[in-house]
C-alpha cells in the first residue's frame, strides 16, 4: 500500500510500468525508525537514500561549538546525504529522524540496474533532485533577504508541526537566529 503512495509520486513525473513496479518490490526496504535514530553519521558513506512514507528528519553538521540544522526532510520527500551520496564519498552531515518514522530504502547500488533496466527513471530521480536543489536555493536566499520573523513564518506555514517535533535551539539554528529570538517570535503568534 505504501509503495503504491510512492509510484503516484514518481508517476508525477513519468508514467511508471508494471515492471518498474516489480522491480521496486524488490529494492525497496521498508523499515521504522524511532525518533533519534541516525539514518548516517559524519564519516560513513552513504550506502541508501530513503523515502520518507511518515515522519521527519534533519540534516545537521557538528561545529566546534554547537550543532547547526541546514535542513528538514519531510513525509513524501526522497531523503539524501548533501554530501556524498552521488559521489560515495564520507558524508559531512548527519541525518536524525525527528520523530517515529516509516520510510522506504534504496540503496546506491540498485540504482544504476534500476536506471539500465528502466531508463526513464533518471528522469525521475533528477526531477526529485532538481525540486531539492530549488528549495535549498531558496533557504539560502530566504536566509539574505528575509528578516527573522518572516523566515520563522514562513517555515512554520510549510511545516506547522515542525515545532513538535525538533528542538526549539535546532529550529533556530536552520533560521539562522538565536533560540531567544525564536521564543519571542513564537509569543507573538
Amino acid at each position: 500500500m505504501e509503495k503504491e503512495r510512492l509510484f503516484k509520486i514518481f508517476s508525477q513525473y513519468h508514467p511508471v510500468s508494471e515492471a518498474f513496479k516489480m522491480f521496486m518490490e524488490t529494492a525497496l526496504v521498508q523499515e521504522d525508525g524511532i525518533k533519534g535514530h541516525k539514518l548516517l553519521s559524519v564519516g560513513e558513506v552513504p550506502a541508501n537514500c530513503w523515502f520518507m512514507i511518515k515522519g521527519s528528519a534533519r540534516v545537521y553538521m557538528d561545529t566546534p561549538s554547537q550543532q547547526t540544522t541546514i535542513w528538514y526532510w519531510h513525509t513524501d520527500q526522497m531523503i539524501y546525504s548533501h554530501s556524498g551520496f552521488c559521489t560515495q564519498t564520507p558524508s559531512e552531515e548527519n541525518i536524525e529522524l525527528l520523530e517515529d518514522s516509516v520510510f522506504f530504502s534504496l540503496a546506491y547500488t540498485a540504482i544504476p540496474k534500476l536506471i539500465k533496466l528502466f531508463p526513464w527513471f533518471y528522469k525521475i530521480e533528477s526531477r526529485l533532485k532538481e525540486l531539492h536543489q530549488q528549495d535549498l536555493l531558496e533557504q539560502s536566499v530566504d536566509l539574505k533577504t528575509l528578516d527573522a520573523e518572516q523566515r520563522f513564518a514562513k517555515l512554520f506555514r510549510r511545516f506547522p508541526a515542525l515545532m513538535n517535533t525538533n528542538f526549539k535551539k535546532d529550529i533556530a539554528s536552520y533560521l539562522g537566529m538565536d533560540p531567544d529570538t525564536l521564543n519571542r517570535l513564537r509569543g507573538k503568534k
